[in-house]
């Protein structure tokens, strides 16, 4: 550390290198707190360091917020390593854009710990439904999201299908807090469909999604608003692609 402070361009990688290294021995230790210490100081070592030499020090960074993780999937904090494990798909994401048979298999290995949060979050939901459904929509979006950014279509419209179901089940429960998550959905789903070209599809979510819009605006402008005119400019969107198409 004190070499890191004199000559920081010469010795930082190797103090990052060297907290990974401990978090990594720590979490075989079963000691996790100190695993987290030492991977939350080597991640901001390495955002520090990508952002000078990107090519360089981002697959470090994939592989800490891949680590984190996995950490995190250890400790039943499923949150946390649902959010490190999709920081390292994008990471991984951009890596394999440029180099894909280094990174493919990495961006593989992340899909699948991801995969594997959804199914212990769905025998927790099947177990203990009113604490663990609302995270497993979460998941079940949140998995709908990446594979669209992917362009995996079919599992982005079979994650989105499952979170919508789920949703709409708590929103019978508590419409206040979870009918804005339906909303979102039915938007995205839209979103999808146009893109498929599916337009009586991508029609029937976005006016899903302005119905549940429009209420919530009424009641909190400041909150729904935006989201409200989100799905306006969509409809008008699809309403031009159709009329260039001459589809219904």
């Amino acid at each position: 550390m004190e070499l890191a402070e004199k000559s920081p361009e010469t010795f930082k990688p190797d103090v990052a290198m060297t907290q990974n290294n401990l978090g990594v021995l720590y979490q075989r230790l079963n000691r996790y707190g100190e695993a987290e210490k030492s991977y939350l100081a080597a991640l901001e070592t390495y955002k520090e360091l990508a952002e000078k030499s990107p090519e360089t020090f981002k697959p470090k960074l994939a592989e800490t917020q891949n680590n984190l993780g996995t950490l995190y999937d250890d400790m039943n904090r499923y949150g946390e390593a649902e959010k490190s494990y999709l920081a390292a798909l994008e990471t991984y994401k951009e890596l394999a854009e440029k180099s894909p048979e280094t990174f493919k298999p990495k961006l593989a290995t992340t899909q699948n710990n991801l995969g594997t949060l959804y199914k212990i979050r769905k025998e927790l939901a099947e177990k203990s439904p009113e604490t663990f459904k609302p995270k497993l929509a979460d998941t079940l979006y949140n998995l709908g999201v990446l594979y669209q950014r992917f362009n995996r279509n079919g599992e982005a419209e079979e994650f989105y299908l499952a979170a919508l179901r789920t949703y709409k089940e708590l929103a019978e429960k508590s419409p206040e807090t979870f009918k804005s998550d339906v909303a979102d959905t039915q938007n995205n789903l839209g979103v999808l469909y146009q893109h498929l070209s599916k337009y009586g599809e991508a029609e029937k979510f976005y006016l899903s999604a302005l119905k549940i819009r429009k209420e919530l605006a009424e009641k909190s402008p400041e909150t729904f608003k935006p989201k409200l005119a989100d799905t306006l400019y969509n409809l008008e969107i699809l309403s031009k692609i159709k009329n260039r198409n001459g589809k219904t």
